[in-house]
């Protein structure tokens, strides 16, 4: 199995050209996030040769615009996919996927089983300008490990690493994705570091995204050889 990662920005000069956000492709068949800009999804899609018709699904993390921006784009080149969102997606967001005519699925707080072995997390609450918002996370089983992929980490990276412990009862072997720590004191940045490495035996760590550059080189500090620069079309496999 292999994970691409189609576009991923984490320069905060980008956001000025809206190019901000990420995209994940695993295995061919899932696209977890769909970027801003979707010239830089559809340009990427072209440079790794990846065949559109072939993906089964496309999941969103959460509805803002730097995971939502190419989904558009996708669906116009391929509504044969079922597109998992969370229940509390606007209205107006989820009329616009239903006019393409594609298969909805809409996640509460339990987990989801996509597929054999790749599962979200379901709705999980976190606060965004001290307002509520939900976000879904992915987890794939891999043997006695598994995986985890988060769009921004909106309700706390320890909370969803939890969350996901909870539920499994196994070895994060990798956690890779936005982690959203850039507010964060540097005592905070270190404390969250070092809860992830010990306590939750994080294996493999690819933050990215909205991680933050003070916590990014923290994290790969804590983690030395165990952390893994991530960026455009780059190709991990697992």
């Amino acid at each position: 199995m292999k994970l691409q990662i189609i576009a991923e920005a984490s320069i905060k000069y980008e956001i000025l050209f809206k190019n901000w956000g990420l995209s994940v492709l695993i295995d061919n068949k899932i696209l977890f996030d769909t970027f801003s800009n979707y010239k830089i999804l559809e340009k990427n899609f072209k440079k790794n040769k990846i065949n559109i018709e072939k993906i089964e699904y496309v999941v969103i993390s959460h509805e803002h615009w730097d995971h939502t921006g190419g989904l558009w784009w996708f669906l116009e080149n391929n509504n044969n996919v079922t597109v998992i969102l969370n229940k509390s997606f606007s209205k107006e967001f989820k009329e616009i996927v239903k006019s393409y005519k594609v298969k909805i699925i809409e996640l509460e707080s339990s987990f989801y089983q996509i597929t054999d072995n790749i599962f979200s997390t379901g709705e999980i609450i976190g606060l965004y300008n001290n307002k509520k918002i939900y976000e879904q996370s992915l987890v794939i089983k891999k043997n006695d490990e598994i995986i985890l992929l988060t769009g921004c980490a909106h309700p706390g990276i320890i909370n969803i690493v939890q969350k996901v412990h909870d539920e499994f009862n196994k070895k994060i072997s990798l956690l890779l994705g936005g982690f959203h720590l850039s507010n964060k004191s540097s005592y905070e940045l270190k404390k969250t570091a070092l809860q992830l490495k010990n306590h939750n035996q994080i294996g493999e760590i690819a933050p990215c995204h909205c991680t933050g550059g003070k916590a990014v080189q923290i994290i790969k500090r804590i983690f030395k050889n165990n952390y893994i620069k991530v960026y455009s079309n780059k190709t991990l496999e697992i």
